[in-house]
Parts: structure tokens; C-alpha cells; sequence
């Protein structure tokens, strides 16, 4: 049993699935507060209205766009070396 371990690509794929981790937690965490931001607007009586700052929901829907698009970079590295490192891939929910 003579495997030869590919140790650069075992370096990129841990790379890049702590990428993952990070950018998915601020994915969640960007996600949650423009779910509050919509919950808040929606949330008004017969004789009031409450405040939308719609300019700070665009600023963290871009922020979100931005962090969503790094992390699909991030996936795919980390797809593209889990084959030469030995590691499973990224499993993907739809």
C-alpha cells in the first residue's frame, strides 16, 4: 500500500473549506438580519407605520451578494482539490 498523499492539495482543500465555514457563517448571520429588517417593516397597526431604512437593507443585500459570491469561490476550490487531497466534497443542498 504505497498511496502517495498530495500534501499541497490537502493544504488548499483545508484552506478552503475554512473559507466555507467562515463565509457561510457570515452568509447566515448577513441572511438573518435582512430577514429581521423585512419582518420588522411588515410589522405595522392600522395608525402607525414602522421606519424601513431602506438604504442600510440594499448596503447589507450587496454585502450579502458579495460574501455568497466568495463563497461559492470558496466551495469550488474546495471541490477542485478533494480529489488529489483524498477528502470528500462539499455536499450542496438545492
Amino acid at each position: 500500500m504505497n498511496e502517495q498523499k498530495d500534501f499541497m492539495a490537502l493544504g488548499q482543500y483545508v484552506d478552503a473549506k475554512e473559507r466555507v465555514s467562515s463565509l457561510h457563517c457570515d452568509r447566515h448571520n448577513l441572511a438573518a438580519d435582512l430577514t429581521r429588517s423585512l419582518n420588522k417593516a411588515t410589522m405595522s397597526t392600522g395608525d402607525s407605520v414602522t421606519v424601513f431604512d431602506h438604504e442600510q437593507f440594499l448596503q447589507k443585500a450587496e454585502q450579502l451578494a458579495e460574501v455568497n459570491k466568495a463563497l461559492e469561490d470558496a466551495i469550488a476550490d474546495m471541490e477542485k482539490f478533494s480529489v488529489p487531497a483524498q477528502k470528500p466534497p462539499m455536499h450542496r443542498n438545492r
